[in-house]
């Protein structure tokens, strides 16, 4: 498979409505998901406008993001940092070391964008899309080859940190992904789904915004 030039940046180690959810799905190869259980340096507070997505037409949609995504994209991304640099526990009692370095890939950011970007346009809450149906075909068509990848989305109209702390660190499968020393790249979507002021009873807005990571072992 012809794989896409993509940036790559290196990364240290180390109020309002809520409505939030959060699901984690990992994929090896192309064979179906289960349901188990990734931020720019505090220094760098834009990381994600440094990075070159794929010339791949999958990513044109959302190859020029907004500054106010972006920011919060990379306040997503720290918060990862920070809990991967720690270390700790995950409610499986599985103790993890911290995590080594991960690479922010313009590949993932394309696939993460893209289901963000379906997720605000259905007002759904999942992992397929109308396009591909698992995380390892969303980057595919990103031009990103790998054997294994993994992907956590939250709803939520809350701060970044507060959907990695109290999201995803509270559920066993998000927390040992995030965690895991195995994944070696990162890529992060966020987009805003606004909840009305009078909601259309036929039309529902459910939630007041989406975050995705993708979290992936390195190109085969």
């Amino acid at each position: 498979m012809s794989t896409a030039t993509s940036g790559r940046k290196a990364l240290p180690r180390r109020e309002h409505n809520l409505r939030a959810l959060g699901l984690a799905c990992t994929v090896a190869g192309f064979v179906g998901c289960t349901e188990p259980g990734a931020e720019p340096s505090l220094s760098d507070p834009d990381a994600l406008a440094e990075v070159t997505l794929p010339a791949e037409d999958a990513c044109d949609e959302v190859r020029k993001w907004p500054p106010s995504r972006r920011a919060q994209e990379s306040l997503l991304l720290d918060a990862i940092l920070r809990v991967r640099d720690a270390g700790g526990a995950c409610p499986d009692t599985q103790r993890f070391g911290a995590g080594e370095p991960l690479e922010l890939q313009g590949a993932l950011v394309c696939a993460a964008r893209n289901l963000a970007v379906d997720l605000e346009q259905t007002d759904n809450f999942g992992h397929g899309d109308a396009d591909a149906s698992n995380v390892v075909e969303r980057l595919a068509e990103a031009g990103w080859d790998t054997l294994l990848a993994t992907e956590l989305i939250a709803a939520a109209d809350i701060a970044p940190e507060r959907v990695v702390d109290e999201i995803w660190l509270t559920s066993a499968p998000h927390c040992d992904a995030l965690r895991a020393a195995s994944w070696t790249q990162v890529g992060i979507g966020y987009i805003e789904n606004p909840l009305p002021a009078l909601p259309d009873p036929e039309a529902p807005t459910m939630w007041g915004a989406y975050w995705v990571v993708v979290l992936s072992t390195a190109e085969r």
